[in-house]
């Protein structure tokens, strides 16, 4: 059982161009787009790049653009290049959500309106893409060993992600299988240090987000019961998150697969998306890492 990426991912941008029928008086429009990588591996070949850019509406100016990537293994597509990160070029790191690794561009002639009207956007853009609730720290520790036989300098831990860095002494080659098992349901943001030479910066993958069994029983029902929604109300047809809410319960129930942990991710997810309230699920995957200290 995996978690279908697109399908998710094709949910969220769904939600961000949404922003485009909303707030008109804002100034501000959302632009979505899909782009293959040029200059970074991705494990899965084939992922795509999805972009989501923000532009003031009377200048035309690009104003904030976001990149997100299925969450995979990542690298630099030339060895000698694993020193620079995050890969993407002129962006910075954001955050790490259930479904993708999510990048902010750095622009290099940004020019912002005057008006800070635009700055609700970029709140709502972020919660949609759960960037808050994902970026809250859960563990920070310095200079342990590890029983797998690593040396790890730092360490700060988030819910869906990590950020590790480990010592490498001469030419002994680092196990990322091993790092993998370390952190189960988490992207690792690893960082090598040698003792003499660059470097070495890459993302691992150490699998899907968790969920229980049931969310994925019905992972396809509900994301292709989303996103009729979503595109309904694109088109501008009336629609009422509470009704879509008992569509889900409706499909879990036929399915016998009801599960009151999965139904609170949908109705969180679904409010999140379409920006009803804060979302609190229950659960969010913080299972505890195997990290056993000598």
């Amino acid at each position: 059982m995996a978690i279908n990426y697109f399908a998710w991912l094709n949910i969220i941008l769904l939600a961000l161009k949404l922003l485009n029928n909303s707030d008109t008086d804002s100034g501000v429009s959302v632009k979505v787009f899909a782009q293959k990588p040029s200059n970074i591996y991705l494990s899965d070949t084939a992922s795509k790049m999805y972009h989501v850019d923000l532009y003031e509406k009377k200048s035309g100016n690009k104003i904030k653009g976001y990149i997100l990537i299925p969450r995979q293994d990542i690298f630099a597509s030339n060895e000698t290049d694993r020193g620079l990160f995050p890969f993407v070029p002129n962006a910075v790191f954001l955050t790490v959500n259930k479904f993708a690794i999510i990048f902010e561009e750095v622009l290099q002639k940004p020019n912002l309106p005057k008006s800070k009207t635009f700055l609700p956007y970029i709140d709502k853009v972020q919660r949609i893409l759960d960037v808050e609730e994902n970026n809250i720290p859960i563990e920070h520790r310095n200079n342990y060993s590890t029983t797998e036989g690593f040396q790890v300098i730092q360490l700060q831990e988030y819910p869906q992600y990590v950020q590790l860095q480990i010592a490498k002494s001469g030419g002994a080659s680092v196990d990322y299988e091993q790092i993998k098992k370390m952190f189960p349901h988490k992207m690792i943001q690893l960082s090598i240090i040698p003792d003499t030479s660059k470097v070495c910066r890459i993302w691992l993958s150490g699998g899907d987000a968790y969920f229980p069994s049931a969310f994925f029983k019905i992972q396809a029902s509900a994301t292709k019961k989303i996103t009729q929604f979503l595109s309904a109300k694109l088109s501008g047809e009336i629609n009422d998150t509470k009704s879509l809410k008992r569509e889900i319960k409706t499909i879990m129930e036929k399915a016998s697969s009801y599960d009151p942990e999965v139904y609170d991710f949908y109705s969180a997810f679904i409010n999140r998306i379409c920006l009803v309230e804060k979302s609190k699920p229950n659960f969010s995957g913080n299972l505890p890492s195997k990290r056993l200290m000598k």
